[in-house]
């Protein structure tokens, strides 16, 4: 049960590290949480951020080492996802454009008179 009359003048009075008030907490990834920190203290400190870069921004400016290397990268990723989806596929069943299982054709189902 809560106190309802709780002594709080013994404690020491906090700063919040915080410009912009009030704050929540938020879950996220772990992996993912330095970078979030720093990018919300950015913003909190009112810091200009640079506009993020398009993909055909860095298309239209990237050297051709650049382009070189995206170019290898992409083609990995893309034969991990073949060799993934492929192996997802059971009994070597096609998939279609929307990622559905191609249904087998029956062939012409007539009963015979």
């Amino acid at each position: 049960m809560a106190n309802p009359n709780p002594r709080t003048d013994h404690l020491p009075k906090q700063q919040p590290r915080w410009k912009h008030l009030p704050t929540r907490a938020l879950r996220v990834p772990e992996i993912l949480l330095e970078d979030i920190e720093r990018y919300a203290r950015s913003l909190d400190n009112g810091e200009k951020l640079e506009k993020a870069q398009t993909i055909q921004e860095f298309l239209e400016t990237a050297s051709i080492e650049e382009l070189l290397s995206l170019k290898q990268n992409l083609e990995k990723a893309i034969s991990r996802s073949e060799r993934v989806a492929s192996a997802l596929r059971p009994n070597g069943k096609k998939i279609d454009s929307m990622g559905r299982f191609q249904k087998k054709s029956q062939g012409d189902r007539r009963i015979p008179i």
